[in-house]
């Protein structure tokens, strides 16, 4: 119940802080963080929080920003997490908190989390936010990549981060689905490509082993697991 009553997507969680990081899954979504009373149980009791640009209220990230784009943010309380009254995102947007459509897959890595907007962007093919976790308290939100042609990503769902610091997305778009992979120095690449049934299937669990020698996905209408074998070069 401490982490809210709204369509769940992904969780990231700070195990050295406790607080854990949230998505929604909707278009007039808000990106959450649940703020612990203990750090030691994360998940009991504490405070939800929706993300809000400084000084721009209800500010819509899925339309308009281009890649590079950075933006202090703050968090405004939600009062009744449990949407007693109201939609805990209505809450969070009448305080001022920032729309983000569909949010997907959230990854936290070196003190950055990574937040997909599977359908956010000129073309409605995805973005990817980085909020970089800031220790005077104010943190910062830049779009390190959208999707602005065909030969780009299509609707990143979930994604992960390798222990070198490349970002994995995977696809749950148009046929056929694969694997992106984002760059520390912005360029995107294909990594794979799903060829079983003509790609329909949505990569999902996208995640590696702690050694980084293994990748991990499901392909979700077949039911399968698959794990793959390094190197990791693109």
């Amino acid at each position: 119940p401490a982490l809210g009553r709204f369509p769940h997507e992904a969780a990231a969680f700070d195990e050295a802080t406790g607080i854990t990081y949230l998505t929604e899954d909707t278009s007039d979504s808000a990106i959450y963080r649940h703020l612990p009373d203990h750090r030691t149980k994360p998940f009991v009791g504490g405070e939800l929080q929706a993300l809000k640009v400084s000084s721009k209220d209800r500010f819509r990230l899925s339309e308009g920003p281009k890649v590079g784009d950075a933006f202090n943010v703050e968090w405004v309380s939600v009062a009744d997490p449990q949407a007693l009254k109201a939609s805990t995102r209505d809450q969070a947007h009448n305080l001022g908190a920032a729309f983000l459509s569909r949010g997907e897959g959230a990854w936290l890595s070196e003190g950055h989390v990574y937040i997909c907007s599977t359908d956010g962007g000129p073309n409605r093919r995805g973005q990817l936010y980085r909020l970089d976790i800031l220790s005077d308290g104010l943190d910062r939100l830049t779009l390190v990549a959208q999707a602005e042609s065909e030969d780009s990503f299509a609707n990143p769902d979930n994604i992960t981060v390798s222990p070198w610091g490349d970002v994995f997305l995977a696809e749950d778009g148009a046929a056929p689905n694969g694997v992106r992979v984002l760059k520390p120095d912005g360029s995107l690449h294909h990594f794979a490509r799903n060829a079983l049934n003509g790609g329909k299937s949505e990569i999902a669990g996208i995640c590696f082993s702690p050694d980084g020698k293994w990748l991990f996905l499901n392909l979700q209408w077949e039911g399968l697991t698959l794990a793959i074998t390094g190197p990791f070069t693109v």
